[in-house]
């Protein structure tokens, strides 16, 4: 079992995020889902821990990667910002995006909005934003992650 700690869309302000994560305990990951990129190298140097980043609609000239896919526990995660696949206007175009590279699991920002839902078969997630929530609270999640088991997803304030 993986405990992965998600956090998107701090645009320069990682203290709370940093924060919520110190309160956590025994997490295996750290993913930063763009915006800036920039955030996830300081709370990679402030927590001691990797922090994997993508690079988001506002990271102009990062060197973060725009999508990645890791496999964790059995499942198959297609890491994005969002933007280049449109989430904003809806979630099929992720999900076809991450079927398309065999991944079960899609992790998201951009909409800075949390969610967690299936779409055409694949899981998405997105931890709303951690300093510019347009949905009520700041927050990031907790992905938890077993080998033969659905993914659960803890919303965290910060």
């Amino acid at each position: 079992m993986s405990r992965v700690f998600l956090v998107s869309d701090t645009h320069g302000r990682v203290d709370d995020a940093i924060a919520c994560f110190r309160r956590q305990s025994e997490m295996d990951r750290i993913i930063h889902l763009g915006d800036m990129s920039w955030d996830g190298d300081e709370m990679q140097e402030r927590l001691g821990r990797v922090v994997m980043t993508v690079r988001g609609n506002n990271d102009w000239g990062s060197s973060a990667p725009k999508e990645l896919v890791l496999e964790i526990d059995g499942h198959r995660l297609y890491i994005v910002h969002g933007h280049r696949q449109h989430v904003q206007a809806s979630p099929q175009f992720l999900a076809q995006a991450a079927r398309d590279q065999g991944c079960d699991i899609a992790l998201y920002g951009h909409t800075h909005r949390a969610a967690f839902e299936q779409v055409l078969g694949v899981w998405t997630v997105n931890p709303g934003s951690a300093s510019l929530p347009r949905d009520g609270h700041a927050q990031c999640a907790i992905l938890t992650l077993e080998d033969g088991a659905p993914p659960e997803v803890e919303f965290l304030r910060v």
